[in-house]
């Protein structure tokens, strides 16, 4: 069975981190968050084809409806390689679209997770996919919107809030 989670129930400092960040610099904020997506899966999630992002951690409610930029990184790793500070004009990473999240789902089996495999994209085989190990949390953020750029765009100065979350610095 798949959970809609609260912000209240996710339990994980982080969250509560950006989200104390976030009031304090009010509304305009929010369009000036950064989601750092490798390829292939960014260009899937901005053209429509992937309508469920997975995730190790829960997207913070406040970011609920939000439109966030998509940051498209070299793909190959499971973990990040980006440094918590990223400079402006960065080699190999780019703004390439936007996406909005409507809510966030967590996987409690694997069932659940094989049922969404056409809406998240992610192959069995794929060293991202879940399997329902022990410890390691899947949820699903569930895409409301996504726009795909004309041209990619060299990012700006970004500094990293929460895992794969990055405040745009102005």
């Amino acid at each position: 069975m798949v959970k809609v989670l609260l912000l209240a129930s996710a339990g994980i400092a982080g969250v509560f981190a950006i989200i104390s960040a976030l009031k304090k610099k009010g509304p305009k904020v929010f369009g000036r968050i950064c989601l750092e997506v490798q390829r292939p899966w960014s260009r899937k999630l901005l053209n429509g084809q992937k309508t469920i992002e997975c995730r190790g951690y829960p997207l913070p409610a406040s970011l609920f409806g939000k439109e966030l930029q998509v940051m498209e990184t070299p793909g190959g790793t499971i973990l990040s390689r980006l440094e918590d500070h990223i400079e402006e004009g960065s080699d190999g990473l780019y703004l390439t679209g936007t996406v909005v999240f409507s809510g966030c789902k967590e996987y409690k089996t694997v069932k659940a997770w094989a049922a969404d495999a056409e809406l998240h994209c992610v192959p069995d085989d794929s060293p991202f996919a879940w399997h329902g190990e022990k410890g390691k949390l899947c949820f699903g953020w569930i895409v409301q919107s996504a726009e795909l750029y004309d041209l990619p765009e060299s990012v700006p100065q970004l500094n990293r809030v929460l895992r794969s979350l990055f405040k745009i610095v102005e």
